[in-house]
């Protein structure tokens, strides 16, 4: 900078006019790239300042505190966001914020980038984002993303949307994004059956591909973007890429080391903005429903197509409501205690309210399949994609009100025990159903036995 002012005061010496003109234009230069490196280096949300020019902060600690939405300990948080000018006029946010944003403002683009924001806090007016760089978490958010958004995707490795269950469709997908992680190649998404069925059956209606709830029917309807290659999923031929090995069919989620299990599911299921609307606004809605503020458990009662698998070796039984409540001890299970149950029958509902009255029950007031009423992997009875995954993504978040969970084999369990436990670490418990109450051979007519075992309670009742 010394340099530049002495070459100016020579040049005003020797009257050189034109010199001088282009000299104070190198400087101006000068500055403004330096601006720009300081820019960069500190306020990591300025490129998407004039993309989001109305991103509304919470400036200090006295509007933090009163805010409606902000009813919690802020030590350390709000510290961080400083009454700035680029903060008085909405424009970007320094490095280290914690930020609030209303909900007419879209933040798909911005958080698809940034992978070190986790939602803190969401209502139906505002969704709160948390910054963390430094946590184990954090940082595999970053290689994570570094991975699938850097590298070229000529490199990519696959696996299929089985059109099966949530936690059987997403836990596969789980495999394939944490391989690619352990061997830096970016994740694409395929289906297993591109030409009978060109779309996940949790973004359009079997058989057909109908009601479809965006053009690419994949996971890109309810999800951020996963990578920057722009291949469609529709668009792989899935037996040329099993048989290039780039299509991976081998290993399973549970293979994956904790917590990276979780971690991987997370990154994967970063929801778009008008989903996580539905959802709080879904949960608004079944407030009346839950329980307010007391202990409680889940219950998680998969029933179903569990009956109807092809291999008898993978077909689970149709358990009796005692069954759940036989693993669970004395103080969750007395009276007045409060029981969540999350189950895609509505038998089960019914059961739980006429055979064990003393407990208070919660369940989320929406339709239901009784029994295998839906057939065979049709897990939509309202016939409304986003309806049904609004209903998982909300059973997701519920269950982390709780403590303890009861249940029998299940890859949607798996992922609500996974949920919990980031909640309530040690402190969470599981009691989990295993054997067989009917017999391992007649899994298949369990729901008879089941019906059998109720009827034969009602007649002691009421001899």
């Amino acid at each position: 900078m010394n340099l530049f002012l002495f070459i100016l005061i020579q040049l005003m010496k020797k009257n050189n006019l034109l010199l001088l003109i282009f000299s104070c234009i190198a400087v101006v230069a000068f500055l403004n790239f330096v601006l720009q490196l300081v820019s960069i280096q500190f306020f990591s949300c300025k490129p998407e300042s004039t993309r989001h020019p109305h991103i509304h902060l919470l400036r200090n600690s006295n509007e933090y505190k009163s805010h409606p939405i902000q009813k919690r300990k802020t030590a350390n948080n709000i510290e961080n966001i400083e009454d700035s000018p680029s903060a008085r006029h909405n424009i970007s946010l320094t490095a280290k914020d914690d930020f609030c944003a209303s909900w007419d403002t879209n933040l798909d683009e911005w958080w698809t980038h940034h992978p070190e924001y986790f939602i803190k806090e969401q209502n139906i007016s505002h969704q709160c984002f948390r910054r963390d760089i430094t946590s184990e978490k954090a940082r595999f958010m970053i290689e994570m993303y570094r991975i699938q958004h850097d590298l070229p995707c000529d490199n990519y490795i696959s696996r299929f949307l089985w059109n099966s269950g949530w936690g059987a469709d997403t836990g596969n997908l789980m495999v394939g994004l944490y391989q690619a992680y352990q061997e830096k190649r970016p994740f694409v998404v395929s289906f297993e059956y591109p030409e009978a069925w060109p779309f996940w059956h949790y973004a359009s209606l079997k058989p057909l591909g109908s009601a479809p709830v965006c053009p690419s029917k994949d996971t890109e309807c309810y999800f951020l973007k996963l990578n920057n290659c722009n291949i469609p999923a529709k668009a792989i031929n899935a037996k040329k890429c099993i048989a290039t090995e780039q299509c991976r069919t081998k290993g399973h989620w549970w293979d994956i080391p904790k917590p990276y299990d979780y971690w991987t599911y997370v990154y994967l299921t970063r929801s778009k903005q008008w989903m996580r609307k539905k959802v709080v606004d879904f949960i608004e809605h079944q407030k009346p429903n839950l329980p307010k503020g007391s202990k409680c458990t889940i219950m998680h009662v998969r029933r179903g197509d569990i009956i109807l698998h092809k291999k008898i070796s993978s077909t689970r039984e149709y358990l009796p409501i005692a069954a759940y409540l036989e693993r669970l001890p004395t103080e969750r299970k007395s009276k007045g205690s409060n029981i969540i149950m999350m189950t895609d029958d509505q038998n089960a509902i019914d059961e739980a309210h006429e055979f064990f009255p003393d407990i208070n029950w919660f369940h989320f007031d929406r339709k239901r399949f009784r029994g295998t009423e839906g057939g065979w992997e049709n897990q939509l009875p309202t016939k409304n994609p986003a309806e049904e995954v609004t209903a998982i993504l909300a059973t997701l978040e519920v269950v982390q009100m709780c403590d303890a969970i009861v249940r029998q084999k299940s890859n949607l369990g798996e992922i609500m025990v996974k949920s919990m436990r980031s909640v309530h670490g040690t402190s969470f418990k599981e009691y989990y159903i295993m054997g067989y109450r009917y017999g391992r051979n007649q899994t298949r007519s369990s729901h008879e036995s089941l019906a059998q075992e109720l009827r034969k309670e009602r007649e002691k009742r009421n001899p």
